[in-house]
């Protein structure tokens, strides 16, 4: 999907809404492996802030943690419509947005579905670890954040 089109699918969506997004992106694959493994996710994301998530929030005004930044890699950084894109100097442009539930994952290897034990011994540790959980997340002051390439997204809705 492009910029345009997310917008106007969100374009009645008021501050602190949710939204859906499924994407489909190419998985990170250890060196020599020729197979072309997917992942694809659906999950939901709320039109807020990072920063004005209920635990970051609190973490900030307690002190307890500095106020977050933008990732050094992010060259451009744009608000539109309550919707935050990122641009990486290559020219990539990402949805950045704080994940409110996680849903389906599914994997495929050359286009035939897969489990993620099968994929295992050809995929890359960071696609192997396991995502801390909401409460793991929120005593360090954090909530579940993406940074979608748009190349990857199938759907907002």
């Amino acid at each position: 999907m492009n910029q345009e089109s997310i917008i106007s699918a969100l374009a009645t969506r008021q501050a602190g809404q949710l939204f859906h997004v499924s994407m489909r992106r190419p998985c990170k694959t250890r060196k020599g492996v020729t197979a072309n493994i997917t992942k694809a996710s659906k999950f939901t994301c709320q039109l807020s802030s990072y920063a004005r998530r209920g635990p970051v929030r609190e973490a900030v005004e307690s002190g307890d943690r500095e106020a977050p930044q933008t990732p050094s890699w992010v060259v451009k950084s744009e608000e539109r419509n309550g919707l935050r894109f990122w641009y990486h100097a290559n020219g990539q442009a990402y949805l950045a947005a704080p994940v409110v539930n996680l849903g389906a994952v599914e994997f495929e290897r050359d286009g035939k579905p897969a489990t993620l034990s099968d994929l295992a011994s050809e995929l890359l540790a960071s696609e192997l670890k396991e995502k801390d959980s909401k409460e793991e997340l929120a005593a360090r002051g954090q909530v579940r954040f993406v940074a979608v390439k748009l190349e990857n997204i199938l759907e907002v809705k």
